[in-house]
């Protein structure tokens, strides 16, 4: 944190808090000590922590059109995304908003300022063009886009559960061992009939990962991020606005200077990758070879190297080097998920297998035979719901949000299994239906019954006449 003390001027000049009711805070602290007015606002929850730290740094412009900058989600690739909210949608409920307002909550794609550039400025309003075309419930709702001064950005839904990468790092053990995978099965079911939407639209998505898959609260999955997203041969085209390069003006929103963006550990580098779009854990075998002859089944292998890492924390080939990746996806197959957790059912051990085929035309389609085999496995969205919920509460303020769920201890014992046999996968007979919740609790309880109420009763009559003989 720097050493600049907020003054008020620059509160008010933010335009966080409502003159009104600034001036009256500012009459419970020492007129002439900006930072103590900071700190009642914080105290009084009228600004939140990055706000705050903001001010501190001689920010000022919070505000882009008529969205409200609240807070820095994250950054990737050539955007940075933010929590926006905004007073457009009246039929929200309130969000502790000062003036009394009804506030929606928005995710805003920024243009950062250094990367503006003729091509990047082209590529977010492609991106923009292909998600403004997409309408499916399991595709994030692309809200509106402009440009104001000389800063592009793009409004999207917000989804408050965060990525389903996120939700695998939650994750506690004896969740991971025994729904996990109804959760990620339903996961990956929900991507599924958004895959099949948008290959029946010949739309590529390209870039197929857990992090590109975001959940809400209330059990929503939806796909986003369609910054690769390609149209096929036979797909849609679409007319791109002709807007000019950002004058070099000053400006009082930077967003470089509000979260500079983090280095994308997953993404090799483009002279890395020559012509191959995506992310180096979950690019398909054809994608690498043939990256000039796009095809729906990039999309299916990317989200079979998805339900892996979702299933077991770890993606399929874990290697240290983009070489190394690279081969492992070309020649090698991973160790059954179930090595990991007994608890997952053969038949998701070959659905992944399957979709992960090294032959593009061994893969199903995203279509409604995939749906239907994946449909029983498939954990509810209230089952989400209630499992993100706690999972938040237990975790909330835990480091490692990011990380693989089994950590190093996760990763040799891959090590080891993949170096006894580089290819386990079997074809067992098919599992039975899995059982309701409710189901396994009736048989647990008579179970139970039987044990205490007639077993031991039993035993210990025997034992009684065989005392007394």
């Amino acid at each position: 944190m720097s050493d600049h003390r907020v003054t008020y001027d620059q509160i008010r000049k933010s335009r966080l808090v409502p003159d009104d009711l600034l001036e009256e805070v500012r009459q419970q602290t020492d007129p002439g000590d900006g930072e103590a007015l900071l700190d009642e606002l914080l105290r009084q929850e009228l600004i939140n922590p990055w706000q705050a730290g903001q001010l501190r740094h001689s920010r000022t412009r919070f505000y882009l059109g008529s969205y409200r900058i609240v807070d820095s989600l994250g950054a990737g690739g050539y955007g940075q995304v933010f929590l926006g909210r905004t007073t457009l949608d009246p039929s929200n409920l309130p969000k502790n908003d000062p003036a009394g307002r009804r506030m929606t909550d928005t995710a805003i794609k920024v243009l950062p300022l250094k990367n503006a550039t003729a091509e990047t400025i082209q590529k977010f309003q492609y991106e923009i063009a292909v998600h403004r075309s997409l309408t499916d419930l399991n595709i994030v709702r692309l809200i509106d886009s402009a440009v104001d001064g000389n800063v592009h950005y793009a409004v999207y839904e917000y989804m408050d559960g965060g990525t389903a990468r996120q939700f695998v790092g939650l994750q506690d053990d004896a969740l991971r061992t025994t729904a996990s995978w109804r959760l990620a099965t339903a996961i990956v079911y929900h991507t599924v009939s958004a895959l099949k939407y948008l290959h029946k639209k010949r739309i590529l998505h390209r870039d197929i990962k857990p992090g590109n898959i975001l959940l809400s609260s209330k059990g929503a999955v939806k796909l986003t991020d369609f910054g690769f997203a390609l149209p096929l041969a036979d797909g849609p085209t679409y007319e791109l606005p002709t807007i000019p390069m950002p004058a070099d003006q000053e400006t009082d929103f930077d967003v470089d200077e509000f979260t500079p963006p983090q280095p994308a550990a997953e993404e090799p580098t483009e002279k890395e990758q020559r012509k191959i779009k995506g992310t180096s854990d979950y690019l398909a075998p054809d994608q690498i070879q043939h990256p000039d002859q796009p095809s729906t089944a990039w999309d299916v292998y990317s989200l079979g190297c998805s339900f892996y890492f979702l299933l077991t924390g770890i993606v399929p080939f874990p290697s240290s080097t983009l070489a190394q990746k690279i081969q492992a996806h070309l020649h090698s197959d991973p160790p059954d998920p179930s090595m990991f957790n007994r608890h997952i059912p053969h038949e998701i051990s070959r659905v992944i297998r399957e979709m992960m085929a090294k032959n593009a035309e061994d893969r199903p389609a995203c279509d409604d035979e995939l749906l239907r085999r994946l449909r029983p496995w498939s954990a509810s969205a209230l089952e989400i719901a209630e499992a993100l919920k706690r999972l938040r509460d237990a975790k909330s303020g835990s480091p490692g949000a990011d990380e693989p769920a089994y950590g190093e201890a996760g990763l040799s014992y891959y090590s080891a299994q993949l170096s006894r046999n580089a290819s386990v996968w079997d074809d067992p007979a098919d599992d039975p239906e899995p059982w309701s919740a409710t189901e396994r609790s009736f048989w647990k309880t008579l179970r139970n019954i039987l044990l205490w109420g007639v077993a031991l009763p039993l035993a210990a009559l025997i034992l009684f006449l065989l005392l007394h003989r």
